[in-house]
């Protein structure tokens, strides 16, 4: 292992649950300007600008998540280099010990693995509302 410190497993309800506050914010900057009397080349200037920031946000937390995701992959990567070889176990007298250490090692696999896969569905689910924004123009 490379000396590098494990940190917790247990996923939150939402792993990346601020993300969303950018694009709520964008949304309604967006919302004002066009409901302010702006001239129209200087509107298409601004709606420029919120698209280019949009765009930039969305990149960001985009590489936010993938960094979490090879986060996960290191955790269970390292996990699994502990995991015993259980093809050694004896059926008729399993070692309570080894069993007990491979049974946490593998619901920790399993944890990580889990947020991970829920960091790639907000990813998904993400990049499914930028596809269709719901905007008023």
């Amino acid at each position: 292992m490379s000396g590098r410190l494990l940190g917790p497993l247990s996923g939150s309800p939402s792993v990346t649950q601020g993300a969303g506050n950018i694009g709520q914010a964008l949304n309604c900057v967006r919302n004002i300007i066009l409901a302010a009397a702006l001239d129209c080349d200087c509107r298409a200037r601004v709606e420029e600008a919120l698209a280019r920031l949009e765009q930039f946000e969305r990149h960001r937390e985009n590489r936010r998540r993938i960094l979490m995701i090879r986060d996960r992959q290191c955790t269970i990567a390292a996990l699994l280099e502990l995991l015993p070889d259980l093809s050694a176990l004896d059926a008729r007298a399993p070692d309570g010990g080894v069993i007990e250490e491979a049974s946490l090692l593998l619901a920790d696999i399993a944890s990580a693995a889990n947020t991970g896969a829920q960091i790639l569905n907000e990813m998904l689910n993400a990049e499914a509302r930028y596809a269709t924004p719901a905007r008023g123009s």
